[in-house]
């Protein structure tokens, strides 16, 4: 387990999927745990869309309970989304869009996706789980007709994902506070 700053992270060489793994053991965890699976064997997005999680990207899903003040579940994914476009353009120059509801897109092609599941106990939010993608060192390839990029196609060379993921998080925790 790596500490940074609020999030406490949880490494896996593979899982069938990040937020299925933190929905059977939520109980275990806290409110900014990070289950960081290195590769996915059962990735999905929205309405249950195949992600593809190979080695090079960067999987991972954040538990957020209730008692968390700050918890607007719907604005969790623009929110995301805003500062990683925002994040990656001061770190890299690149300009990215957001195709609402919950996609970051460079030019046509998509290279970060965000999913929330919450689950209810009654009328009351037991937690919530937010799901993020994000493309960095895979080749991508056109899955049914759809098109993504990662941002070592982009930059024209690999990142180094440890580093890069650890700085994506020192810089999202202060909108959490």
């Amino acid at each position: 387990m790596t500490t940074i700053k609020q999030f406490q992270i949880f490494e896996f060489d593979q899982l069938d999927s990040s937020s299925d793994y933190l929905k059977i053991n939520y109980e275990k965890y806290n409110t900014f745990d990070v289950i960081w699976a290195k590769k996915q064997s059962h990735g999905r997005g929205q309405y249950d869309r195949i992600w593809e999680s190979n080695s090079g990207g960067l999987f991972f899903s954040i538990l957020f309970e209730p008692n968390f003040e700050k918890l607007e579940v719907q604005d969790l994914i623009l929110d995301f989304s805003v500062f990683f476009k925002e994040f990656i353009f001061l770190k890299y120059n690149i300009n990215l869009k957001i195709k609402s509801p919950n996609d970051v897109y460079f030019e046509d092609k998509k290279i970060c996706g965000v999913l929330i599941e919450n689950s209810f106990l009654g009328s009351n939010l037991e937690y919530c789980i937010m799901g993020i993608g994000i493309n960095i060192n895979q080749k991508m390839k056109k899955v049914d007709n759809f098109e993504a990029i990662s941002l070592s196609e982009i930059l024209g060379s690999d990142v180094e994902l440890k580093s890069f993921f650890y700085e994506l998080l020192l810089a999202w925790e202060p909108k959490f506070n």
